[in-house]
C-alpha cells in the first residue's frame, strides 16, 4: 500500500504561509484525527514537549490568576487575571539561540512518528508556548452563518442579562468564560442536526467559503439549499474564538447606562431614546479606534503577550481536541462532571434567590439582639460591616469576583485588606467620630447632610442642573460614611501603589521587552501576514465618525460639557493609553484613569455634574474599552483570526449589545416598581448607579476643592496617594532576592483595589476564600 502523503504545516517560516493538503473526501475543513495530524508537533532534541500537549504545570501553579475585578473595571468587565513577574521572565536568550532562519516547509507524517521534525519557530515565552499553537490551519471555516448567529445570540442574552441584574443587589453576572463553555455543545449540536455525509465538499480560504466541489444545486429543494447555507463549514476553534470575542465585547455592559440611570432617576432629567443610542454607541465604539491605531505597539510585537488571553487560547485547544477522558482518576468524564455541577448550581439558586431569601442574608448574630445598634453596625450585612460573613447565596459570594478563580495568595491579600481596613480601622474611626462619621450609618452607598439625612442634591442645583453656590452655603456640606471615606482613601493609595508596584516588580521586564521585542516579529506575527489586514483607515474613520457623534451629543443635549471638554477627555485617554496598554500586556494589571478623569473634569468644569459623568464616560471608558479590545485583538492574533473578520465581529457585537441594553433599560424603567429607590421590588435599587451618582456630587457638583482643598474636611485623604506610592518600595527591597519569602506574595494594588468595591459591597461579599 502506498504511503499517505504528509500534511503540510504552516509555521510562519513557510513562504506559502501554511497551505494544507485537502482531504480526499468530505468537507475540506479538517476535523477529528485529520485536525490532530495537521497540528501535531514533536519534541525538539527529545527535551521539549509538544507545543499542543505540554502540561503547563508551573504556569498553573504560579499564575497570578487574581480574577478579582477592582472598582469600575470589574463592574464593566474590564479586569482580567494577572501574572507575577517571575512567571513572565522567560529564558528568551536561550530560545533566541535556537532560532533557525531556514525557510523550508515543515512536513509531518500521518503516522505521527517520533522522528518527525518539529517546527523550530516558536514564541520565546514559556507561557505562550504552553498555551498557543505555532501552526495555522488556513482551511478552517470562520465567516459562517453558524458563527454569526451564535455570536448574535450570546451578545443579546449576555448583555441583557448582565444589565438586568446590574441594577439589583446582590447582582448576578454572566462572564464570557461561561459563554466559552456553553457555546461549544451548541456548535457541535448545530453540525449534528444540519450536516449530512452526502453534502458536497466545501473549500474555505482564510475563513471564507471559496467554492463548493461536486455541487448540483438544480437537484435540491429550497429547504435543502437553505440547510446547506446554514451548515457551512464545521464547528472549530476559530469560530469558537469569534463567538467568545463577541461575548467578551458585549457582556461587559455599557458604562453609559449608568449615566442614563443617574440622569433619569436621580437628577430627574429626561433622557430620550436617540440621546441614549448616540451616547452608548459613541462611548462604546471609540475604544476601537485607540486599539486599532496602536496595534503596532500593543498587539503585533511578540513581547506584548497579554497573559489574560492565554487561558482562553489554551481552553480552545483543549475543547477542540475532541477528548473527554476521565480526569485524575475520576470515574466520570470532564463534561459529565461539568453538566452535573452546572445543573445543581442552576437548581440551587432558586432557594436563596426566590424561595428562601434568608439563606442569602444569613445574619444569625443580629437575630439574638435585633435592637442592639452596636451589634447591627458590626455584624449587620446590609448596613453593617458583616463581621460574620456567612451566606448560602452564590450571588453574594461572587459579588466581587468568583473565589474559585483566585489563587490562595491573592485571596489572602483580599481578606487581609478587608480585615485591616474595614474590620479594624473602620470601627475605630467610626466610634472615634472621625470626620463626624458617628452621625451617619457605618456603611452606606448614600451621602448625607448636616442633619444626618440623605443629601438632597436638587437643593443645590439650578433648573439647568448647574451648581448653585448660594444654595449650597444655605443648605449643607456633603458628609460621607466612614467606609465611603476609607474607600476613597484606598482608591487613591491603590492608584499610586499600582504604578510603584509595577515599576519595582515589572519595570525591568517591561524595559527589556520594549528594547528587544517591540519591533521584532514572532511566529504568530509571521503567520498573520497571510491575511488581509484591517486598514488603519477603518479605525480612523471609526474615530472621526464617533467623535462627530460625541460632539453632537455634548453640544445638542443639556450636558453642559463643551466640545473642547470632549476633546480633553479623549486627550487624557490618548496620553495614558499606550503606557497602560503596555502595563496590561506585560503584567496584566490595569491602571485605571477613572479617578484622574473625575479630578480633571471637577477642576476644569466645576459645578457641572452631568458634564462630569459624561467626561468620565468618554475619557475612562474609551481607555478601558480600548485596552479590552486590544486584548481581544491579541487573542485573535494567537488564534489566527483574519483581522477583517475580527473587526466585523467586534463591531457587530458592540452595536447589537448597545441596542439590546437600551431596550432592556427602558423596559425596566417602565415595568419594575420603585426601581432605583430603597423600596424597589426584589432589590432593584441600582447600587452601582447610586455610587456613581454620589461621585458626581463630590466631583461634579461640589467639586474636589470643597472636599480636598486646604481647609476641607477630607483634606487628609490626599496623603493616601503618598502612602500608596511609598509602601511597595520597602516590600520590594526586602523580598526581591528572597524567592521563598511570604512578603513577595503581598500585592498592595490588589489589597487596596478590592476595597474599592465597598460600598456597595459589604463584608458578606467576602464570605468565601479558596
Amino acid at each position: 500500500m502506498a504511503p499517505k502523503p504528509p500534511h503540510l504545516l504552516s509555521t510562519g517560516r513557510n513562504v506559502s504561509y501554511g497551505s494544507v493538503s485537502q482531504p480526499t473526501s468530505g468537507n475540506v475543513s479538517p476535523t477529528g484525527s485529520e485536525s490532530n495530524v495537521l497540528l501535531r508537533t514533536v519534541s525538539r532534541d527529545g527535551s521539549r514537549q509538544s507545543t499542543l500537549t505540554r502540561k503547563p504545570s508551573r504556569l498553573a501553579e504560579d499564575v497570578d490568576g487574581a480574577i478579582l475585578a477592582t472598582g469600575p473595571d470589574g463592574r464593566f468587565g474590564l479586569a482580567q487575571s494577572s501574572l507575577p513577574s517571575h512567571v513572565l521572565r522567560d529564558k528568551v536568550k536561550a530560545s533566541e539561540n535556537n532560532e533557525d532562519d531556514d525557510d523550508d516547509d515543515y512536513l509531518v507524517d500521518d503516522s505521527g512518528s517520533e522522528h518527525s521534525p518539529e517546527p523550530v519557530d516558536d514564541s520565546p515565552y514559556d507561557a505562550v508556548r504552553a498555551s498557543v499553537s505555532p501552526v495555522d490551519n488556513t482551511t478552517l471555516s470562520i465567516n459562517t452563518p453558524r458563527m454569526w448567529i451564535l455570536s448574535t445570540l450570546f451578545s443579546v442574552l449576555g448583555s441583557s442579562t448582565n444589565l438586568f441584574f446590574s441594577l439589583r443587589y446582590p447582582s448576578v453576572s454572566i462572564t464570557p468564560v461561561i459563554a466559552l463553555l456553553l457555546v461549544h455543545p451548541l456548535g457541535l449540536m448545530w453540525d449534528y442536526m444540519l450536516k449530512s455525509p452526502a453534502d458536497p465538499r466545501e473549500v474555505f480560504e482564510d475563513g471564507v467559503l471559496d467554492h463548493i466541489l461536486d455541487d448540483h444545486p438544480e437537484r435540491r429543494t429550497r429547504w435543502s439549499r437553505f440547510r446547506l447555507w446554514l451548515a457551512q463549514g464545521r464547528w472549530n476553534e476559530k469560530e469558537h474564538t469569534c463567538v467568545y470575542v463577541s461575548s467578551n465585547v458585549s457582556f461587559g455592559f455599557a458604562f453609559a447606562t449608568d449615566v442614563i440611570v443617574e440622569q433619569s432617576r436621580f437628577y430627574n432629567q429626561e433622557a430620550t431614546i436617540p440621546y441614549q443610542l448616540l451616547l452608548i454607541l459613541s462611548t462604546q465604539i471609540l475604544g476601537y479606534a485607540f486599539a486599532g491605531i496602536t496595534r503596532r505597539f500593543l498587539v503585533r510585537p511578540g513581547g506584548m503577550i497579554w497573559p489574560g488571553t492565554l487561558m482562553s487560547a489554551a481552553m480552545f485547544g483543549t475543547l477542540h481536541k475532541e477528548e473527554n477522558k476521565p480526569a485524575n482518576g475520576w470515574r466520570m468524564s470532564r463534561w459529565k462532571f461539568f453538566y452535573i455541577v452546572w445543573t445543581g448550581a442552576f437548581v440551587f439558586y432558586f432557594l436563596p434567590g426566590l424561595l428562601m431569601p434568608c439563606l442569602s442574608y444569613f445574619n444569625v448574630i443580629t437575630w439574638f439582639a435585633p435592637k442592639n445598634v452596636v451589634i447591627a453596625n458590626l455584624f449587620g450585612v446590609s448596613s453593617g460591616l458583616g463581621l460574620f460573613p456567612l451566606t448560602f447565596d452564590w450571588a453574594q459570594i461572587s459579588y466581587i469576583g468568583s473565589p474559585l478563580l483566585v489563587p490562595f495568595w491573592a485571596a489572602m491579600n483580599v481578606i487581609g485588606g478587608m480585615f485591616v481596613v474595614m474590620w479594624f480601622v473602620a470601627p475605630i474611626a467610626y466610634y472615634g467620630n472621625i470626620f463626624y462619621s458617628s452621625y451617619m450609618p457605618i456603611l452606606s452607598s448614600a451621602v448625607f447632610d448636616n442633619t444626618g439625612n440623605v443629601y438632597n442634591v436638587s437643593r443645590i442645583l439650578t433648573d439647568e442642573f448647574l451648581f448653585d453656590k448660594e444654595a449650597y452655603t444655605n443648605y449643607s456640606r456633603v458628609f460621607l460614611p466612614i467606609t465611603y471615606v476609607l474607600s476613597y482613601g484606598v482608591q487613591f493609595a491603590g492608584l499610586a501603589a499600582l504604578l510603584t508596584h509595577t515599576a519595582c516588580w515589572h519595570g525591568k521586564d517591561m524595559w527589556e521587552t520594549w528594547k528587544t521585542h517591540l519591533f521584532k516579529e514572532d511566529v504568530h506575527s509571521r503567520l498573520m501576514r497571510r491575511y488581509k489586514d484591517a486598514p488603519i483607515s477603518w479605525y480612523l474613520m471609526t474615530f472621526v465618525s464617533m467623535l462627530a457623534i460625541g460632539i453632537f451629543v455634548v453640544e445638542y443635549y443639556p450636558i453642559h460639557l463643551p466640545w473642547y471638554g470632549l476633546l480633553l477627555a479623549l486627550g487624557v485617554c490618548a496620553v495614558f493609553f499606550i503606557p497602560n496598554g503596555i502595563i496590561m500586556a506585560v503584567t496584566n494589571q490595569h491602571s485605571s484613569i477613572y479617578l484622574i478623569c473625575q479630578l480633571i473634569c471637577g477642576a476644569v468644569f466645576p459645578g457641572r455634574p452631568i458634564a462630569n459623568m459624561v467626561f468620565v464616560t468618554y475619557g475612562y471608558i474609551s481607555s478601558a474599552q480600548g485596552i479590552k479590545f486590544a486584548s481581544d485583538l491579541k487573542l485573535g492574533h494567537y488564534m489566527k483570526i483574519p483581522p477583517r473578520i475580527m473587526f466585523s465581529v467586534q463591531m457587530a457585537a458592540t452595536v447589537v449589545s448597545s441596542i439590546t441594553q437600551i431596550f432592556v433599560l427602558n423596559w425596566m424603567f417602565a415595568n419594575v416598581p420603585g426601581i432605583c429607590t430603597k423600596d424597589a421590588v426584589n432589590g432593584f435599587t441600582c447600587p452601582f448607579a447610586r455610587v456613581h451618582f454620589n461621585g458626581s456630587i463630590l466631583w461634579g457638583v461640589v467639586g474636589p476643592g470643597e472636599f480636598f482643598g486646604p481647609n476641607a474636611t477630607y483634606r487628609s485623604l490626599v496623603w493616601f496617594f503618598l502612602l500608596g506610592a511609598v509602601l511597595p518600595i520597602p516590600l520590594w527591597l526586602y523580598s526581591r532576592n528572597k524567592k521563598n519569602s511570604i512578603v513577595r506574595k503581598i500585592n498592595l494594588p490588589l489589597v487596596f483595589g478590592t476595597m474599592s468595591w465597598i460600598p456597595p459591597a459589604t463584608g458578606l461579599n467576602f464570605s468565601v476564600t479558596p
